[in-house]
């Protein structure tokens, strides 16, 4: 096919991606291990590194070398990679290049920086903005994740559906401990 066909069908996200890859000046390739983070540029590595790991909690993080808050965040992630508390973590690096646009465009990123979590058993469960203003947020969800924990803020008189509710009260539910009747039977209908 020639090059405007296979234009033709491009998405309009990978377009965007290939134009800003091949208008950018190639930098210094950048390092594929930076302690506990590796880096992987293909689906299939992808799929090897993040997919049939089934022991591990994984953290991906999606970024472009040219995007300054990708640089923004990179000495945080870096960190947060060391820390003592992650260090049974898996940390996936996959940076935006010419030939794996349709790697982030098939996983939905939406933007860059962007973070996905993904659990032993439970597969992908969190995934969202981690540019410097949701940065500790993403942080504290992965937190919750290593720990078993989560913080649950209610008022005592309002129902737990009740948006406008204000928290006065946090609760922290650990997946490790069991439920009295009385306390399970509150979920009822919950999760049906």
């Amino acid at each position: 096919p020639s090059p405007s066909s296979s234009q033709h069908h491009m998405s309009d996200f990978e377009r965007r991606m290939r134009n800003l890859i091949s208008t950018r000046p190639k930098k210094k390739t950048h390092s594929s291990n930076h302690g506990n983070i590796r880096t992987v540029d293909t689906l299939n590595e992808y799929r090897s590194i993040v997919g049939n790991e089934k022991n591990k909690i994984v953290v991906v993080r999606f970024f472009a070398t040219w995007c300054k808050a990708c640089q923004a965040i990179t000495p945080l992630y870096r960190k947060m990679s060391r820390q003592p508390s992650f260090s049974n973590i898996v940390f996936v690096d996959v940076p935006v290049t010419d030939t794996n646009s349709n790697l982030h465009q098939g996983l939905h990123v939406p933007s860059l920086p962007y973070g996905h979590i993904y659990h032993p058993t439970a597969g992908l469960v969190e995934e969202c903005k981690i540019s410097r203003k949701f940065f500790s947020d993403f942080q504290r969800k992965l937190g919750t994740y290593v720990s078993g924990e989560c913080q649950i803020d209610w008022e005592s008189d309002a129902s737990p559906y009740d948006i406008a509710a204000t928290p006065t009260t946090t609760a922290t539910i650990s997946s490790s401990l069991p439920l009295s009747d009385e306390e399970s039977s509150s979920f009822v209908g919950v999760y049906d």
